[in-house]
């Protein structure tokens, strides 16, 4: 992989991670176009690949770090019996967290086996579905606003999106809309679950990462510019978006999502 070609894929990684348009289907297209299409079994695109969410990862802190700091503590209050409001709403985003670890351990073959350019075309274009539906539903709850119940029916959503072409942050916003969360506190709430999930997806795969840096260390240099990029283009993605979703409605990607599912299956169909 070549410097270009990381700057590339973290500009792709940061600007899609947030906004729902799928950051898993970017990369599997960016990818393929590059000639680098992804697979499970090439351990180097792998790591890279999971590396490049530590960029976005490091985004959503920066960004709502007053919320990670509160919540952060809240958690630490809840966890030694306090039932304060913020104790309570950083172990609910921790729950909402749960669905997306289970099915990540359980389902990991199929998950795989989805990530191909087909199934992102098709799954991309199909998501796109539930964007409509919550526009009409999005009522005015809160982040203060959720329960249990919420934060597990948006947890499942979140789950949905291991399949590349699903956008973790579409398919919450959605879930989070539907359960009558206004666009604007459906997205904190989406971007502020992306922190734990993507820990735990990093995580998961640190011994890849490990081995695959340990095997050529010109890969760490790459690394450092797909990271920095995708950090930086994450960090404008969530204040975009944020300032979007105030006077539009979700199903405006729409407009993005479709013809791109479309194009691209078309293309990848001709191309083989």
């Amino acid at each position: 992989m070549s410097y270009l070609e990381a700057l590339i894929l973290g500009i792709v990684q940061g600007l899609t991670e947030f906004l729902p348009i799928s950051s898993s289907a970017h990369l599997i297209m960016a990818e393929h176009l590059l000639g680098r299409p992804f697979g499970a079994e090439d351990d180097v695109q792998r790591a890279f690949d999971v590396l490049l969410h530590l960029g976005t990862l490091t985004a959503a802190v920066a960004y709502f770090r007053e919320d990670v700091n509160r919540l952060g503590r809240g958690i630490l209050r809840g966890v030694r019996g306090s039932r304060d409001e913020d104790a309570r709403t950083g172990l609910l985003v921790l729950v909402a967290t749960l669905p997306v670890v289970v099915i990540a351990l359980v389902a990991d073959g199929l998950i795989q086996d989805l990530r191909t350019a087909h199934a992102a075309a098709i799954i991309t274009i199909l998501f796109t579905l539930p964007y409509f539906l919550a526009d009409r539903l999005a009522g005015s709850r809160e982040l203060r606003d959720i329960g249990l119940w919420m934060a597990l029916w948006v947890g499942v959503a979140q789950a949905l999106a291991l399949a590349p072409g699903v956008s973790r942050s579409g398919i919450t916003i959605a879930a989070a809309m539907l359960a009558g969360m206004s666009r604007h506190e459906a997205a904190r709430l989406s971007f502020l679950m992306s922190i734990p999930v993507t820990v735990a997806a990093i995580g998961k795969e640190s011994l890849v990462v490990v081995d695959a840096v340990a095997a050529d260390a010109s890969f760490l240099g790459i690394v450092v510019v797909g990271v920095i990029t995708s950090a930086v283009t994450g960090f404008l993605a969530i204040a975009w978006m944020l300032r979007f979703l105030r006077g539009h409605a979700l199903s405006w990607f729409a407009l993005y999502r479709i013809p791109l599912g479309v194009g691209f299956l078309a293309w990848v169909s001709l191309t083989g």
